[in-house]
């Protein structure tokens, strides 16, 4: 069967962390919400170590053709995951903002690693990914990429003056 049979798992614990709501906890947050996020973040975060360190076990068995590039995703997914558990159980004594920062965080690094190792086994398996891993690095790159561009005409020449006829507004920068 191979690793085809993880995707939909991974699939599942990324919608699962997608669903866990902060906004309880941003404006005041009580200890009781604050104990409850934690404890739901750190139950998606057990969940989600215990299908990478499955996902890994499968990769080291040999009938199992594991692509050996992405197996450090893997170990590094779980070592993430492994960092921000560790951080809400150490932090509970913090103030209440930093507990919620990093339950966040902890949900954002689970979706990412999550998702790149279900784009990975959609590669190796020639499958069509169900999760979407690149986004927000695509997009940051994107906007990067546009700013230095922008920088430089700038330096180079002064402020510069957008196409004609492009229907944007005077004051917008082409990307």
């Amino acid at each position: 069967m191979g690793l085809a049979r993880f995707p939909a798992d991974l699939a599942a614990l990324v919608e699962r962390a997608t669903k866990i709501d902060l906004r309880p906890c941003e404006a005041q947050p009580s200890e009781q919400a604050l104990a409850g996020l934690e404890a739901r973040v750190l139950e998606m975060l057990v969940d989600a170590q215990g299908l990478l360190h499955e996902v890994h076990a499968s990769c080291e068995t040999p009938r199992t053709t594991c692509p050996v590039p992405w197996s450090p995703q893997v170990v590094m997914a779980i070592i993430e995951l492994r960092q921000c558990a560790q951080h809400i159980t150490d932090g509970r004594r913090a103030e209440p903002m930093s507990r919620v920062i990093w339950c966040d965080t902890a949900i954002r690094r689970a979706r990412r690693g999550l998702a790149a190792v279900e784009n990975a086994i959609a590669d190796a398996e020639h499958l069509a990914p169900r999760l979407e891993s690149q986004s927000l690095l695509r997009a940051s790159l994107r906007i990067r990429r546009c700013y230095a561009r922008f920088s430089a005409a700038v330096t180079a020449e002064g402020a510069p003056d957008p196409p004609p006829g492009d229907g944007r507004p005077a004051h917008a920068w082409p990307c």
